[in-house]
């Protein structure tokens, strides 16, 4: 008899039978992880992010989630000035963990950064064009730290 659901495994060679968890394994956040989330507040030295899903675990439920920060000194190599430079409220963010404990996070290489983002007139998507992201509603120009793999 078995304490977890799940599907029995039978190894005639051993003549062993165990059971394969059919439960779902909860998706703790570990430094080095990287995630996806939304940018809920800015200010001029860090911005606020609520984690949605984790890139190794995408459908899971993140346990130890709680408000997720990036530094200013964790934004980019180089200066960054301020963080309303660089993100805006409601952008969708990929970053890696880089503190568990206090969940920073950090946007810091080609890969990371905004990979959706919303037009900060009429929150109409914005669309990639050269450096800088283009409303193709209101004809907005913004700038964001954009990730290599914004609108994919």
């Amino acid at each position: 008899m078995s304490l977890l659901p799940g599907n029995v495994a039978v190894n005639e060679e051993s003549r062993s039978v165990s059971v394969i968890s059919a439960a779902r394994v909860p998706n703790m956040l570990n430094n080095g992880d990287v995630v996806f989330g939304r940018i809920t507040t800015v200010r001029d030295n860090s911005a606020y992010v609520d984690i949605a899903a984790t890139e190794k675990m995408p459908d899971a439920e993140i346990v130890n989630n709680g408000n997720a920060e990036i530094y200013v000194s964790n934004v980019q190599n180089g200066f960054t000035k301020s963080v309303t430079d660089e993100f805006k409220t409601l952008d969708i963010v990929r970053a890696r963990v880089i503190d568990n404990k206090k969940i920073d996070l950090s946007t810091v290489g080609d890969e990371f950064g905004v990979v959706k983002a919303f037009c900060t007139k009429c929150k109409n998507g914005l669309e990639k064009n050269g450096n800088y992201l283009e409303c193709p509603l209101c004809k907005t120009r913004e700038y964001r730290k954009l990730s290599n793999k914004y609108g994919q």
